[in-house]
């Protein structure tokens, strides 16, 4: 017996071999032949109580040895690997990279984080977070790489998920689809419970792109929302698992349901679903047990089954971890100094100027350190001990030093903490808590800098815009017209102070190394060169959503209503969603109607004429940019950029088109953007490309897009309400 399990064991590990001109697919085709049922099964949903249970990952499947597939080994998230205190890098949330509107950065992000996955034996990162930012307070909006703009994150995923798999590691794009509220936990509009309700034009065009631009890229995995949509949850909506990510998208990779998305056996495994995470015994089992006997009774065909672990073993295949195993542990640490250095330049980079009146930046640091001490105030808890670095949920990384602006300052400064030790320099700090007191300070002092921030967090979207020690600012103002505010935000946040501020600028939540990003920004060692993804709006809900489509209509108990569940139940005898499946009483969730249908963001504010605070697009430099010479055809738009400043300086030029007006879009659409990099006096002609789908809008009739025929408007500026050349082109 022992001479044949040899025999059985040495067959199987060199069929795991790739064979001469084999492709990925085909390759995972002839192993996923050689599996047992078991083993097939063992890919389809995790076992906690399996060799992965203490594997120390978010998420995990057992390997096959004998044909020579590796665990599965999953963790969050976007903006770094969640897991032990100080081994692994907190990088700049993704939003705030999203402020480059570079993609060859976004390349070098992705690249870092999936060099650090694979260095801590992980194959699966889940991120990139895509979702388009909806509403302005979304608890997750700073995971979100789009911003609030379909084209813009279709762009920026693709050097994201290109970076993250060229090191050996499966890029997950989440959270597939219309998760764009996180809700209140237990309450109104809560995630889990809520269903998007959204027309088909609206979903092409806004939600959609995005997830395509990561296909596009080649993402080998998706997962599934926790939310539904049009009344069916996510991972077991026929339209978007089967249709929309597969049919139409193209779609070769494994879908995985988010930790509370599985709500059903056959309906979730009929239509898309691949992977049930995360298993008993933290949800019920859903994939083992249940889908053995759908298979069985004719309810799931084993076609399905094959065709789900093909895809999960060619996504192995396709990144190269059949071949190349990994050594590290979750617990191996991978910071370096060069990712610490990277972390910084990313975090500069995305810094974004608002305001700059009278070149108030940068600071002269020479002439600042020959000033009196108490000369600069530094006025914030945000900029000590209240620092805020990243947001919470899956998204938390905790770093091993994480430098706060107050550290940075006094290091750029040559000042101790111990105003015993060294000679007192001209930084003085307080965070504000005595507003009398911080008040005097600012008065006192010849330059004050205010660091304001906010948190945020999975579950629970904001309830206020508002950033902290909001209020002190103005009363800082009234003494000292030279205050800078730095801006630690998670999202478009409030400005009602901004007439008073010298300078304002957005460092998003800049991860680790934010003190350091905002020394090199503030003393212009690096000249900011962000720009916003989202807009910056003048009040609270000032796009006027009802509760109709934020948080959403309630479900009635009163009238017979049964409200759908926040954790995941068993699923019934037959295998369907007790919450709501096919053959099963229907439960009642949230509604949130998507009335406004393309009307979000930047679209809405052109749409009812509305001066934002700070526009879509918006972002200074230490430096003036010129724009010349539009040449303009429908295959793309040339133009000439000069920095017509003292200083280098960086760019980023966006194209935007307006529709004939029978088209039926907003006023207008960003259709193409490049980042310029040009010396002082130096110009450049710049190209952005046009294709047939620039032009074209979805069209529900035929379920396609469709050229708008007739005259566009095409629009080159530095925002979107700064609009610098304008062309029209006829289709």
């Amino acid at each position: 017996m022992r001479t044949h399990a040899a025999i059985v064991l040495s067959v199987g590990l060199v069929a795991a071999g790739r064979t001469a001109n084999e492709d990925p697919w085909a390759r995972a085709a002839r192993l996923v032949a050689l599996m047992t049922e078991d083993e097939k099964f063992g890919f389809l949903q995790q076992n906690l109580t399996g060799p992965c249970s203490t594997s120390g990952y978010t998420g995990c499947l057992a390997a096959v040895p004998r044909l020579g597939i590796p665990e599965m080994r999953m963790n969050d998230g976007p903006e770094g690997f969640r897991g032990p205190p100080g081994k692994s890098t907190q990088w700049p949330s993704g939003l705030t990279v999203a402020h480059s509107w570079d993609r060859a950065l976004f390349k070098e992000y992705g690249t870092a984080m999936g060099a650090e996955f694979a260095g801590k034996g992980g194959n699966v990162m889940f991120g990139p977070g895509l979702n388009v930012q909806r509403v302005a307070n979304g608890g997750r909006s700073f995971e979100y790489s789009s911003g609030e703009d379909p084209f813009l994150g279709a762009e920026l995923a693709q050097g994201e998920v290109a970076g993250i798999q060229s090191q050996g590691v499966i890029a997950t794009a989440k959270h597939f689809i219309d998760n764009d509220q996180e809700g209140y936990i237990h309450g109104a509009g809560d995630r889990h419970t809520t269903s998007a309700f959204v027309d088909e034009r609206t979903q092409m065009e806004l939600y959609w792109p995005p997830f395509e631009g990561a296909i596009k890229a080649g993402v080998l995995s998706v997962m599934c929302a926790n939310n539904m949509v049009n009344g069916v949850y996510v991972c077991e909506n026929n339209r978007t698992g089967n249709w929309l990510l597969r049919e139409h998208g193209g779609f070769k990779g494994w879908m995985c349901s988010d930790y509370d998305a599985t709500r059903s056996t056959i309906d979730a495994a009929n239509h898309g679903l691949d992977i049930a995470m995360p298993g008993p015994p933290r949800r019920p089992d859903y994939f083992a047990r249940p889908l053995r006997a759908a298979v069985a009774n004719g309810d799931v065909s084993q076609a399905t089954i094959d065709e789900k672990v093909t895809r999960v073993v060619y996504s192995l295949a396709a990144v190269g971890a059949l071949d190349t195993p990994k050594t590290g542990t979750a617990d191996t640490d991978v910071t370096s100094d060069a990712h610490r250095a990277l972390a910084r330049r990313l975090a500069a980079a995305s810094a974004t100027l608002l305001r700059n009146e009278g070149g108030a930046l940068p600071l002269n640091l020479a002439a600042l350190k020959k000033r009196p001490a108490g000369s600069v105030a530094l006025i914030g808890a945000a900029a000590g001990n209240g620092a805020i670095f990243g947001g919470g949920g899956s998204g938390k990384v905790v770093p091993k030093h994480a430098v706060s602006v107050l550290e940075a300052l006094r290091s750029r400064f040559a000042q101790s903490a111990d105003a015993n030790r060294g000679p007192p320099g001209p930084l003085v700090y307080t965070n504000g808590a005595d507003v009398a007191a911080a008040t005097k300070l600012a008065r006192e002092s010849e330059l004050v800098i205010m660091v304001l921030a906010q948190q945020s967090h999975e579950d629970k979207d904001r309830t206020s815009l508002a950033l902290s020690d909001d209020a002190l600012v103005s009363a800082v103002t009234a003494v000292n017209a030279n205050t800078v505010v730095v801006a630690v935000s998670p999202g478009p946040f409030l400005t009602k102070w901004r007439g008073g501020a010298a300078a304002i600028v957005d460092f998003g939540m800049a991860g680790e190394q934010e003190g350091h990003a905002v020394a090199d920004v503030l003393f212009g060692d690096v000249n900011p060169r962000g720009k916003l993804p989202h807009t910056l709006p003048n009040r609270w809900n000032e796009t006027a959503f009802s509760v109709r489509q934020y948080p959403g209509v309630a479900p009635a108990p009163g009238k017979g209503e049964v409200a759908c569940s926040v954790t995941p139940t068993a699923p019934t005898a037959d295998g369907h969603n007790p919450s709501g499946g096919t053959g099963a009483a229907p439960c009642r969730p949230y509604e949130a109607h998507y009335d406004e249908g393309l009307l979000t963001g930047y679209r809405w504010y052109d749409a009812h004429a509305v001066e934002p605070a700070y526009a879509f697009g918006h972002g200074l430099s230490y430096t003036t940019f010129g724009y010349a010479d539009l040449t303009v055809s429908t295959r793309g738009v040339t133009f000439t950029v000069t920095n017509t400043g003292r200083v280098a300086g960086a760019e980023v030029a966006q194209l935007y088109l307006g529709f004939p007006p029978a088209a039926g879009e907003p006023p207008q659409l960003l259709k193409g953007f490049e980042v310029v990099t040009l010396a002082a006096g130096a110009k450049a002609s710049v190209t952005i490309p046009l294709n047939t789908r620039s032009f074209s809008t979805w069209d529900v009739e035929t379920h396609a897009w469709a050229v708008a025929h007739g005259e566009f408007s095409v629009l080159i500026g530095a925002s979107s309400r700064d609009i610098r050349l304008r062309g029209r082109v006829s289709v």
